[in-house]
C-alpha cells in the first residue's frame, strides 16, 4: 500500500505540474513552460521508474514456489512434488472420473502405469489423476 501511494502521490505531481505547464503556456510564457519541463521531467521520469522497478521487485520478491508433501500417515513425507505456478483449483465430482484402462488413456502404456485415470468436466480442462505410489514406485518414469 505504501508504494501505490507513492505513485499515486508521483502521478498528484504529474497533474499539478501539466496544470503548471498550461497556465504559463496559456499566459504567454512559453519559454518559462518549456524551461519548468525541461527542469521537472528528468526528475519526474527517474521517480516512475524507480517506483516501478521497487514495484517489479517488490512482486518477484512475494512469489514462491511451494512443496506439496504426500504422506501416508498425515505426518511423514513420503513424496514431495514442488509447484511454482498455480493457474487455477478446480473441484471434480466422482462422477466426472474416468478410468485409465478406458477409453483414449488405455492407448498410453507406459502412463498407464502410474495414471489411474481422468476427470473429465465439458468447458473445463482435464485432470490426470496420478497414484503417487505407482509413481514412486517405476523408476523409469521417475529419472
Amino acid at each position: 500500500m505504501e508504494l501505490l501511494s507513492l505513485f499515486d502521490v508521483t502521478q498528484q505531481t504529474l497533474y499539478e505540474m501539466a496544470e503548471r505547464l498550461l497556465t504559463l503556456s496559456n499566459s504567454g510564457n512559453s519559454q518559462d513552460a518549456m524551461e519548468l519541463l525541461r527542469r521537472e521531467r528528468g526528475a519526474t521520469i527517474q521517480r516512475m521508474s524507480t517506483l516501478f522497478a521497487r514495484a517489479v521487485e517488490h512482486l518477484q520478491a512475494a512469489m514462491r514456489q511451494v512443496l506439496l508433501f504426500v504422506t501416508e500417515d498425515g505426518k511423514t513425507p513420503r513424496f514431495a512434488l514442488l509447484i511454482d505456478e498455480i493457474n487455477d483449483v478446480i473441484s471434480y465430482d466422482a462422477s466426472e472420473f474416468q478410468a485409465s484402462n478406458a477409453g483414449a488413456l488405455a492407448q498410453l502404456s507406459q502412463i498407464a502405469k502410474v495414471l489411474d485415470g481422468i476427470y473429465t468436466r465439458d468447458n473445463s480442462p482435464d485432470c490426470l489423476y496420478f497414484n503417487i505410489d505407482k509413481l514412486i514406485d517405476e523408476p523409469i518414469l521417475v529419472t
